[in-house]
């Protein structure tokens, strides 16, 4: 007599000496030992087939990753994985073998053409210098974009634009802590979003004419800032434009410009004065928060609103010099703005 119960859940290989194997529907059935040794070697040659098979596949994709696969890209257009996208004569096609005959390097820097082909776009950088010149000419067409990404986190410290691009993608030169100067020409009429966030060397910026706003996060966290120049062109600072520039300590807001983003100068701890003209009409939310050593502010009349906690945590303001009367200044809706209890607004009317 079998000494298992009629009903188990052991498995089928773990059986008494009659040869009982429980099924996971819990159905019994008897075999002989000679099947049994061949159910077991089936199922050996079950699981040997099965794994020759798995690492067949693994092997093959191994081998197509090596041999045929692109190389992988970083922001920047940094390539990282193999050197098939160098050509014979030392440039570099991004993509590797089988990549647009349009695209090549000259000094370093990674150049392709726009879907029309009718000008030259700056895709990268893979080179050693430090100091580059982007060319004006790429393939006897116009260079006019700097793409998206192009130098991000690269470890350039100087770079000259010249003056056939119009455009600055977003990020492009964001996080680029090495660079200390660099000069944009009159041609550029876009500067993306972040496209200098992060250069913590980054020391002073004068900005094109040709421009109409300065993006968000444009200028974000340049700590080594201490001069900016906003040309009369501009209309708008974005959020976050010059947000934790903590060396910055003083600067000019042009007469045009109607809108100060939120969060605009958020966390400039250094920024000790701030003239703001008679053409802006909104001050964004947070727009000054955190500017700890602010210390004067001269603010037109033109200004209908001041965003919640624009000046939040100022603790150092002492004086407004509003240029309208009280009358005026009691019309802003500046409810939330967190103006310190103990600033002094001084009238044009000679009010305080």
């Amino acid at each position: 007599m079998c000494p298992l119960p009629a009903f188990s859940t052991e498995c089928w290989c773990l059986r008494c000496g009659w040869g009982r194997v429980i099924m996971p529907l819990l159905v019994t059935k008897f075999y002989t030992e000679e099947e049994i040794i061949m159910k077991k070697l089936a199922c050996i040659l079950a699981l040997l087939l099965a794994l020759t098979v798995a690492l067949s596949a693994c092997a093959g994709k191994t081998e197509g990753a090596s041999n045929g696969g692109a190389p992988a890209q970083t922001p920047g257009n940094e390539t990282t994985g193999s050197d098939s996208g160098a050509t014979g004569g030392g440039a570099l096609v991004p993509g590797g073998e089988g990549a647009e005959p349009d695209s090549g390097e000259m000094g370093g820097v990674i150049y392709t053409l726009s879907e029309d082909g009718t000008y030259a776009i700056v895709a990268g950088y893979d080179g050693a210098a430090t100091d580059i010149e982007i060319a004006a000419q790429y393939e006897n067409l116009p260079v006019r974009k700097i793409e998206d990404l192009a130098f991000y986190g690269n470890i350039i410290t100087t770079v000259i634009i010249p003056d056939s691009i119009t455009t600055i993608g977003d990020y492009a030169f964001e996080n680029c802590t090495d660079l200390t100067y660099v000069e944009i020409p009159n041609s550029v009429t876009t500067i993306g979003v972040f496209a200098f966030a992060h250069c913590s060397s980054l020391t002073g910026i004068e900005l094109p004419g040709s421009i109409t706003a300065v993006s968000d996060y444009a200028f974000a966290d340049c700590s080594g800032l201490t001069y900016v120049e906003i040309p009369d062109s501009v209309t708008s600072i974005g959020v976050f434009a010059f947000a934790y520039c903590s060396g910055l300590t003083d600067i000019k807001i042009p007469n045009g410009v109607t809108t100060i983003g939120r969060s605009a100068f958020a966390d400039c701890f250094s920024l000790t004065g701030i003239e703001i003209p008679d053409s802006v009409t909104i001050i964004g939310e947070k727009a000054f928060y955190y500017c700890s050593d602010l210390s004067e502010v001269k603010m037109g009349c033109g200004v209908t609103t001041i965003g919640d906690k624009a000046f939040s945590a100022c603790d150092s303001l002492t004086d407004i010099y509003y240029q309208g009367t009280e009358g005026q200044w009691q019309a802003v809706e500046k409810r939330g703005a967190d103006i310190p209890e103990s600033c002094t607004v001084h009238f044009a009317d000679g009010n305080e």
